[in-house]
């Protein structure tokens, strides 16, 4: 038996250092900036500029991210911005104050001043637009790969012939709700005669001018994020068209943590009923199981060993 846990535990150890080695290259390969030796993709979209959002503009990660946007997309006009970080006084509506101090009570609100500066970030690049012009936006968090040029070239495809103003670069999240209508292999969209679709990630995405001056329309007086800002504009605009993918072009980044979060747990939880019960259920059954099963190993060594005493 103890041979059997220690080979486990070894199994585990071992899958557990390869994984570590593995992200460990992958975010050494992304800092670097290094991309394969083969020749750089082009989009198909009729992109004028992609821009990239970031804290620090001079980090390793952003200018590895504009290096491969521009190697994977074939974009040459890549900037940089500086995120705004949203300290600065600026007019909201009272319950916008009242969040800023005492925390969100779900996604869509804004609870941070960081998020704050998140979305007045994004709303500069969106004023910047010209018309005619279609924008690529990424977060410092994405990152692209091989596969990213391959996929944007599907969702091109699955997009010809359809009016669009959004093309989120970024899977549906666990929590995003509401019916999704499949236009392909990737493509996706909301099906807002049935539902309302609530979306999370606001990572990477092309955006319209015609989409842009929409979503400046319903930007003020700030109440909601970056990414509930879109899904309620597609919801309630009909002429804002919001399509997604189903596997992300715009990948996360192993290795960088969110700096807008504020530990809101509650506004991350599905609300997907029957997954709400499920880890509800093992939550519970992991409550009376394992004090159980420590009683149950109690019993059983007193059983063994009696009332022996041990001494050093």
């Amino acid at each position: 038996m103890k041979r059997r846990h220690a080979c486990l535990l070894a199994a585990v150890g071992c899958a557990a250092a390869l994984m570590i080695v593995v992200l460990k290259k992958n975010n050494d390969r992304q800092r670097e900036g290094e991309t394969p030796k083969q020749q750089p993709k082009k989009t198909s979209f009729r992109i004028s500029a992609a821009h990239v959002i970031a804290l620090n503009t001079s980090a390793d990660h952003a200018l590895a991210l504009r290096s491969s946007i521009g190697y994977f997309l074939g974009l040459r006009n890549v900037v940089l911005h500086a995120a705004n970080r949203g300290t600065a006084p600026i007019a909201m509506p009272l319950y916008t104050r009242m969040l800023l101090m005492q925390g969100r009570h779900s996604h869509a609100e804004l609870g941070s001043r960081a998020a704050l500066g998140c979305l007045l970030s994004h709303m500069a690049i969106w004023k910047a637009m010209e018309p005619n012009e279609t924008a690529a936006v990424f977060e410092e968090d994405a990152w692209l790969d091989e596969t990213s040029a391959g996929r944007l070239e599907t969702l091109h495809q699955e997009l010809t012939g359809r009016p669009w103003e959004l093309l989120m670069l970024e899977a549906g999240h666990i929590t995003s709700t509401g019916k999704w209508l499949h236009h392909g292999a990737l493509l996706a969209a909301c099906n807002h005669s049935a539902t309302i679709c609530e979306w999370q990630g606001s990572r990477g995405y092309l955006l319209t001018y015609a989409g842009a001056r929409i979503l400046l329309r319903h930007a003020e007086p700030f109440l909601v994020q970056t990414d509930a800002l879109f899904w309620l504009v597609a919801a309630f605009e009909p002429s804002f068209r919001m399509y997604w993918t189903r596997k992300s072009v715009a990948h996360q980044s192993m290795f960088s943590a969110s700096r807008t979060w504020d530990q809101c747990l509650k506004c991350y939880i599905p609300t997907f009923p029957p997954l709400v019960l499920g880890v509800l259920l093992l939550a519970a059954i992991g409550t009376a199981v394992v004090p159980g099963g420590c009683i149950y190993a109690a019993v059983v060594m007193r059983r063994r060993h009696g009332n022996r005493r041990y001494s050093r």
